[in-house]
C-alpha cells in the first residue's frame, strides 16, 4: 500500500509541476498617461491595468524587459542614453557618438544575458559613427560593431543579434555576440520593413510602414502575411511562449494584437478610459500564472501526506 500511495504521489507531483511550468500568460508593458501623470503600466490581454511599473523617462523611443523583470529604454535621439530600472530606481548609459535619425520609428534595443544592444545610425556632426553598441548590465565598456551598417531596429532569438537595415529597410544583418563577428545576410519580404521578431528556430516577424506583417522562414522566405489597412507599423514583439503578438502605430493610431497564425487581430484598449498610450511602441512580459489545477491537485497531495503521517 504505502508503494501505490508512493507512486501516486511522484506522479501527482509531476502532474502539478507540469501544469505550473507550462501556465502562463502574455501581459503587455506600455508607456501610459494619466491625469498628466506618465508611468509604464502591465496590462493584462484583456485591457486591465494589472501594476504601475514606476514612471518612465521622456523621449523614450523603445524599450525591453529583461530576463530579471527590469526595463531598459533607448531615450532620446542626437544623445540618446540607456535607462535602466532596478528596483524603482533608474540609472544611464551613453556612448560616444551614438545617435539616431530624428524619426520616432528608429532606434531599437534587445537583450541578450548581461548585454544590451542598440542601433546606431549616421548623423550630423559627432553622430557620424554607425552600426550596433553593446552596452553592458554589469557595468562594462560600450563596444561598438556593425560599423558597415545603419540599422533601425535590433532582435535576438537568444543565440545571435539581427539587425534591420539596407535600402529601405529590406535586409537583416545576424552577428554572432560571442566575438561580435558577422554570420549572415536574410534578405526580406518587401521594403519599409521598421521592425522585427525572431523566434528561437530562427523564424522571423516583420512589420512594415505599409501595414503588413509578414512570418517568414529562417533564409527569409515568405510563410505568411496579414495587412492591416490604413497601419503604418513602427514595432513589432512577439511572446513566443504563448503565441501573442503586439505591435505599435505610427502617428499614434493605436496598440494591435494578433498571434502567429496572423488569422485575425484587434486593437488593444484599456479597460479604464482616462488611461492613455502616447508611444509608438509595445512590449510583453511574460507571467507565470499558476492554474486552479495546480492549486487543486496541491491541496490532494497536501491531504494524502497528512493521511500518510
Amino acid at each position: 500500500m504505502k508503494t501505490v500511495k508512493s507512486t501516486l504521489l511522484l506522479v501527482l507531483v509531476c502532474l502539478i509541476t507540469s501544469v505550473c511550468a507550462g501556465a502562463s500568460q502574455s501581459h503587455i508593458i506600455l508607456p501610459v498617461t494619466q491625469g498628466g501623470q506618465n508611468f509604464f503600466g502591465e496590462f493584462a490581454l484583456d485591457g486591465s491595468l494589472v501594476r504601475n511599473l514606476g514612471s518612465y523617462p521622456g523621449g523614450t523611443r523603445d524599450y525591453v524587459p529583461d530576463e530579471q523583470g527590469n526595463l531598459h529604454t533607448y531615450t532620446g535621439t542626437f544623445n540618446p542614453s540607456i535607462m535602466s530600472q532596478n528596483n524603482g530606481s533608474w540609472t544611464s548609459q551613453t556612448y560616444a557618438g551614438w545617435s539616431t535619425v530624428n524619426n520616432l520609428s528608429y532606434g531599437g534595443i534587445a537583450v541578450l544575458g548581461n548585454s544590451v544592444y542598440v542601433t546606431d545610425m549616421w548623423t550630423a556632426y559627432d553622430g557620424n559613427p554607425q552600426g550596433i553598441v553593446r552596452f553592458s548590465k554589469n557595468g562594462g565598456a560600450p563596444v561598438r560593431f556593425a560599423t558597415s551598417i545603419e540599422p533601425i531596429d535590433v532582435a535576438t532569438e537568444g543565440s545571435y543579434v539581427y539587425a534591420l537595415s539596407g535600402n529601405y529597410w529590406n535586409s537583416l544583418s545576424v552577428y554572432n555576440p560571442a566575438d561580435l563577428s558577422f554570420t549572415r545576410n536574410i534578405p526580406l519580404v518587401g521594403t519599409d520593413v521598421r521592425s522585427i521578431a525572431v523566434k528561437k528556430n530562427g523564424e522571423l516577424f516583420t512589420a512594415d510602414w505599409s501595414g503588413n506583417i509578414c512570418h517568414l522562414s529562417s533564409t527569409g522566405q515568405l510563410l505568411d502575411t496579414l495587412t492591416i489597412p490604413g497601419m503604418t507599423f513602427s514595432d513589432i514583439n512577439l511572446d513566443e511562449e504563448t503565441g501573442s503578438i503586439v505591435l505599435g502605430t505610427g502617428f499614434g493610431r493605436g496598440i494591435f494584437l494578433t498571434d502567429e497564425n496572423l488569422d485575425s487581430y484587434r486593437q488593444f484598449t484599456a479597460s479604464d478610459p482616462s488611461l492613455g498610450f502616447p508611444t509608438e511602441f509595445a512590449s510583453f512580459q511574460v507571467v507565470p500564472e499558476p492554474s486552479i489545477l495546480a492549486f487543486t491537485g496541491l491541496g490532494l497531495m497536501c491531504a494524502m501526506v497528512r493521511k500518510r503521517k
